[in-house]
């Protein structure tokens, strides 16, 4: 069988720096959704791994992305979202165009050597794929969006969906007490789902004859029924309402096996676990990305 990760990976301090510095931050992450920005002059923040982050729509209606850091003291110029023609940082009123411009610095006047064309907002590479925004913080010129979403797009159309006419419906966030790659391998396998989600298997076959899993290159693919919580235009609220409410359920069961397994492999009882080669292909496949990252 397949051995996991060294369970020390799961606690050790030195290990989540890295992960910040070599995972994280040269990696594409979702920030936020187009129905943010509907309009010139509209605004939201997010973060991209640790790194604060801000995406705006000018009024020239180009997306556009910022480390959320002042330049002066480093204090977040914006929170939250909303419509503004400028942000401005808080501690001491540095003001910014939405297209990251410095606009205005009280007393710049009295510095001789104050170059405001050089101290706009540092610039976060943005992309979107149908209305999900991404941002890359870490490098001036990452790969394509295109390259890291790989053939996702090709295989969400091929099953018909057209991400183009989704709509934002809700967000839901939690904080969970386990390590991130517990929380990702959990759902990376339904292997469990017969067992912890009663619900979830009377409404899917999870069965390993039926429960496809895929993989290629960075992508990890599971086919089952569409869960999504963008849904088309004319979709009934009422049918929303009732699938969210199954999901809140599956997600509470799921929350209870993360932190269950996170107690268990911090607990220093063993030095690592197995994986069952068919049911886990997906998180052998993660596990390998993440040692080869590291090592890199």
């Amino acid at each position: 069988m397949e051995h996991t990760l060294p369970y020390s990976w799961y606690s050790d301090p030195e290990i989540l720096r890295r992960e910040q510095a070599q995972i994280f931050r040269s990696a594409w992450q979702y920030a936020g959704h187009l129905g943010q920005l509907p309009e010139p002059g509209t605004f939201f923040t997010g973060r991209a791994g640790r790194m604060p982050v801000v995406v705006t729509r000018a009024r020239d209606g180009e997306l556009r992305a910022f480390l959320n850091v002042c330049r002066h003291r480093g204090f977040p110029v914006a929170s939250g979202a909303g419509r503004r023609e400028t942000l401005q940082c808080p501690y001491h009123a540095w003001t910014y165009g939405l297209d990251g411009s410095l606009r205005a610095a009280p007393r710049s006047d009295e510095d001789p050597a104050f170059c405001k064309e050089e101290l706009g907002l540092v610039p976060a590479a943005v992309g979107a794929w149908g209305p999900f925004v991404f941002v890359n913080a870490g490098t001036e010129e990452p790969e394509p969006l295109a390259d890291a979403l790989g053939s996702m797009p090709a295989q969400v159309a091929e099953l018909g969906l057209d991400v183009g006419e989704l709509r934002w419906t809700s967000r839901w966030e939690a904080e969970v007490d386990a390590n991130w790659k517990i929380v990702c391998e959990n759902f990376l396998e339904c292997y469990h789902c017969q067992t912890a989600h009663p619900a979830l298997a009377e409404v899917l076959d999870v069965s390993a004859e039926a429960y496809a899993l895929s993989t290629e290159g960075r992508l990890s693919s599971q086919r089952g029924p569409i869960r999504d919580y963008f849904f088309g235009p004319d979709v009934d609220r009422a049918w929303i309402d009732e699938l969210m409410a199954f999901d809140d359920q599956v997600g509470r069961e799921d929350r209870a096996l993360v932190e269950g397994v996170h107690g268990g492999v911090t607990s220093g009882a063993l030095e690592h676990g197995h994986l069952m080669s068919r049911s886990e292909q997906l998180i052998g496949h993660f596990q390998q990305l993440t040692a080869a990252a590291l090592a890199g």
